[in-house]
């Protein structure tokens, strides 16, 4: 599967190489919001994911934008707001257990009841980011460069904590570039169990990101490195790719973990012992007005399931 999403990106050069038509419509607000003026995870479809990874992915654009993800009812969504120089973003949803994060951290039996019922890992934070620009000059394509710092709080309404973290997202030409660093925390509860017992597992993670923004495609990846004291290490890479069409967006997407926790057979509806677990994504999104973007998206929450998603830019 890997292959394919590889052949797809490759498909994504083709597209762009011989199509010279093709381009984000400049005449929308989302190519001001998802890459002409962003400087991190342009790829990624979603933003309230790239803003729980790196809190300098905040937009600083003067606007405002809302986005909103649902599936079976539920939805998760992100505020953000920018003055030009600052940016701001609330969002009450982790990006655990979704492609773009991530594992969530729970006992197997609740892990392997959530998948067979392919419910979606339950959220415990609110997250609020900010993000502002410390170097940017006046130039466009090749001759851009900035470098925005962000610092994020992510409050867990379960324990009544705060963790701290801290980011940078820059952009050189066509490249991208970020890091982040940020502690975080999960309440197990083994009540259901018969146990008195909460535990606070804690733990640290650390991002790294490279990407490139030529217009009408996107490319990033990203490696997140997990550290906690009672786990062994854990990490994720992502490879994302997105092709701008007039009024479409188009994204795939491969995310591995490498862990030493469980896998979901789907097929066997069990849990299985492997290491390295992969999962591909699609995603398409259409804007029908210049302020408002529509999407579907494959195997967001990991669960090989159909959402929805809608970003209001005002």
């Amino acid at each position: 599967m890997t292959n394919s999403i590889l052949r797809g990106l490759l498909f994504f050069f083709f597209i762009f190489e011989n199509a010279g038509a093709l381009a984000c419509d400049s005449g929308l607000e989302i190519c001001n919001y998802l890459g002409a003026k962003g400087v991190g995870a342009e790829a990624n479809p979603s933003r309230s994911s790239s803003i729980n990874l790196n809190p300098a992915s905040v937009p600083v654009e003067d606007g405002f934008g809302i986005e909103g993800i649902t599936y079976k009812g539920l939805w998760d969504f992100a505020i953000v707001k920018g003055t030009g120089r600052i940016g701001a973003a609330i969002t009450p949803t982790n990006n655990e257990e979704t492609i773009f994060g991530p594992p969530g951290f729970e006992l197997d039996p609740d892990y392997l009841r959530r998948k067979i019922d392919k419910d979606k890992y339950v959220s415990q934070k609110v997250t609020l980011a900010t993000a502002f620009s410390v170097l940017k000059n006046s130039s466009t394509g090749l001759d851009r460069f900035q470098i925005n710092l962000g610092l994020m709080a992510k409050h867990n309404k379960q324990t009544s904590t705060t963790w701290p973290g801290a980011g940078l997202a820059g952009v050189m030409g066509p490249f991208t570039f970020g890091y982040s660093n940020s502690k975080d925390e999960t309440l197990i509860d083994f009540a259901p169990y018969g146990l008195n017992l909460k535990y606070n597992f804690r733990y640290f993670s650390e991002t790294y990101s490279v990407g490139m923004f030529l217009n009408s495609l996107a490319l990033d990846y990203s490696r997140v490195n997990l550290y906690s004291e009672s786990l062994p290490n854990m990490t994720i890479t992502l490879l994302l790719g997105s092709v701008f069409i007039s009024r479409w967006i188009i994204t795939l997407g491969n995310r591995t973990e490498d862990s030493t926790r469980s896998n979901f057979d789907f097929g066997s509806q069990t849990l299985v012992t492997q290491a390295v677990k992969t999962e591909n994504f699609v995603g398409i999104q259409f804007a029908p007005i210049k302020n408002l973007l529509l999407g579907g998206f494959y195997n967001y929450y990991l669960l090989r399931e159909i959402s929805l998603g809608a970003t209001l830019f005002l």
